[in-house]
């Protein structure tokens, strides 16, 4: 029984992964929603969104806390990245500001800051338009890249790497297989004279002032397309206002209202008819558009998305041998014949199966990884420095002809050991609340059990999240890649003991404690049927209850922010653009990316 149930569990495992299984590499996810990528918008309005949203104070209208005073060296510190951008950038805040050790009001320095913001931005290349919001308590500036000049001096500027035009790949004498995946274009530095260096060589069917004839073209928001996606353009915008001002901490001491990229209408709507539908709940392919998710949230939230449908094609192979065990458990415990034998046989059998599942699938993993980040070009991205980093303006390590911001390393040792002992603090916490938990249902470990051990999860979790991230930034990381996984490595310890010792306790020390394995209704001191009913009953609780109930939450606060204006509207409904609408939606936050991976990762 052992060997015909692992054979048949290999098998299957095997032609899933070999036959069935569908990737995400394609650029055409189905023929229901195949799209052109050189199609141009079908709304009107996508051409009229902006990239960026800034939002700040209205200076008319009356702020409760437009008189409170700040002082000026404690925000210099915190809001400004280099200190000559006061001056060159930020000329009516620096006057606002005045000398050092003097304090100013709060709305002084918001109308300063937005007079400053009309008159840099601008001169950035950048589009500006303001308007006010619907019940004028705020003014909205929209920030755009519209003129392609712009995008190639700030490519040229970044040294970007950008893709080449499939046909022009044929035009060159390469010849490949459109139908492959791996048929890629290569990604070359950005370089505006490279149509004109080609029609000197002899490539014919080029306009050298055209960078659409040689570069990869985006639709979206430029009717003739551009070499720059929505992502990249919002990237630059934000890479260069943060390179003068820290804007998390703007808004953190309230001289912002908040900012954030624009959705486009047009986008949506495309990804809702090919992602979004109810019909695609039937579709156990479990096929995404990856490629498009990448053109429109770029690579971190695509590898998220691309992660999570590969862990359900992968969840999909696992059925069917975790239905065959159970059936075998189920009619086992029925005939009551060798009945433990039998479930000690069958669970070592089936360990052996998630063992080679688990392999198999990591590999599968690695290679869809290896493939997007080649065909994205993720291996030559230089970090950015974090806009919160702080240190002193010094010369540069690595060229003394530079200069760079520089953090004390002994400042940031010391707060990374506080906070190892602070997590650790965290966890025999959770360790203690575990036994406490055990002591109390050891003798009826049901629904209520389950109940109570969910509770406990999320109270933990909900505590423990907002002060990984207060430690993350207390140890000052420079580059972004370090600050995500620091925060990662912190939650993915606490997690681990939070979510899943209480089930390591029942499958490996229960049984040699001194009160011995739970006791399980119908099954007297069972370990494994007690480890079986605390999982579902705690899945349900943690997923089937609190996940709807988060996102329900998410919807109902967003709805109820904007029922909050239109009763100040004397109950009427405001007219509102959808660009202004999505000032009062949640914030996806790197935190959020990072609970959501690691709740797969984990388990």
């Amino acid at each position: 029984l052992s060997l015909a149930f692992f054979a048949v569990a290999y098998l299957w495992t095997q032609i899933y992964f070999r036959g069935l299984y569908v990737s995400d590499r394609s650029e055409s996810v189905a023929p229901w929603a195949a799209e052109d990528e050189q199609k141009p918008p079908v709304f009107p309005e996508a051409l009229n969104t902006p990239d960026l949203m800034l939002v700040f104070h209205h200076p008319r209208h009356d702020y409760d806390d437009n008189e409170d005073e700040v002082l000026v060296d404690e925000l210099a510190e915190t809001l400004f990245v280099h200190g000559e951008s006061l001056k060159s950038v930020f000329p009516k805040l620096k006057h606002e500001m005045g000398e050092k050790g003097v304090t100013t009001t709060k709305g002084a320095l918001r109308e300063a800051m937005l007079a400053d913001f009309m008159q840099a931005l601008p001169k950035m290349g950048f589009e500006v338009k303001v308007f006010s919001s619907a019940d004028d308590d705020e003014v909205f500036m929209r920030l755009s890249i519209r003129d392609e000049n712009v995008v190639a001096h700030y490519f040229t500027a970044h040294s970007t790497q950008v893709q080449l035009r499939k046909n022009l790949v044929a035009q060159l004498g390469v010849l490949q297989n459109p139908a492959e995946h791996a048929s890629n274009p290569p990604w070359v530095v950005f370089d505006r004279n490279l149509g004109k260096t080609l029609v000197q060589e002899g490539v014919k069917g080029i306009k050298p002032q055209e960078l659409g004839d040689v570069y990869r073209t985006f639709h979206g928001t430029m009717p003739n397309g551009s070499v720059s996606r929505g992502v990249d353009r919002i990237s630059i915008i934000e890479k260069e206002i943060g390179w003068f001002l820290n804007m998390e901490a703007a808004v953190a001491s309230g001289l912002l209202v908040t900012w954030y990229p624009v959705h486009n209408r047009w986008r949506l709507h495309e990804l809702k008819h090919m992602w979004g539908r109810w019909d695609l709940i039937f579709d156990l392919t479990f096929k995404q558009p990856v490629n498009h998710l990448w053109h429109y949230f770029g690579s971190r939230l695509a590898f998220m998305f691309a992660w999570t449908g590969f862990y359900s094609k992968a969840l999909t192979a696992l059925l069917i041998p975790a239905l065959i065990c159970n059936l075998f458990m189920v009619v086992t415990y029925f005939l009551q014949e060798h009945e433990d034998l039998t479930l000690e046989v069958l669970q070592l059998s089936f360990s052996v199966v998630i063992i080679i599942w688990a392999r198999t699938s990591a590999n599968r993993w690695a290679q869809e990884t290896n493939f997007f980040v080649e065909a994205w070009n993720l291996n030559d991205d230089l970090p950015p420095v974090r806009p919160a980093y702080r240190g002193q303006l010094v010369q540069s390590s690595l060229n003394e002809r530079d200069r760079e911001i520089q953090g004390s390393a002994v400042k940031a040792a010391v707060f990374r050991w506080i906070s190892l002992v602070v997590t650790l603090f965290f966890c025999c916490g959770v360790l203690g609340s575990i036994y406490i938990w055990i002591t109390l249902f050891h003798g009826r470990m049901d629904l209520v059990a389950s109940l109570c051990l969910s509770i406990n999860i999320k109270v933990f979790e909900l505590v423990f999240r907002p002060v990984a991230v207060a430690l993350t930034n207390l140890e000052n990381h420079k580059y972004e890649f370090e600050y995500a996984n620091a925060l990662i490595w912190k939650n993915f310890a606490f997690e681990s003991i939070n979510y899943y010792y209480p089930f390591i306790y029942l499958m490996v020390f229960a049984k040699y404690s001194e009160a011995g394995c739970p006791v399980v209704e119908g099954f007297g001191q069972d370990c494994i049927w007690a480890l079986r009913r605390q999982l579902i009953g705690t899945v349900f609780f943690l997923v089937g209850v609190y996940r709807v109930v988060e996102v329900f939450m998410l919807y109902v606060v967003a709805r109820w922010r904007l029922a909050t204006e239109d009763r100040a509207s004397d109950g009427q409904p405001v007219r509102r653009a959808f660009m202004e609408e999505q000032a009062k939606y949640g914030q996806y936050e790197l935190k959020d990316q990072v609970e959501t991976m690691l709740q797969l990762v984990l388990s």
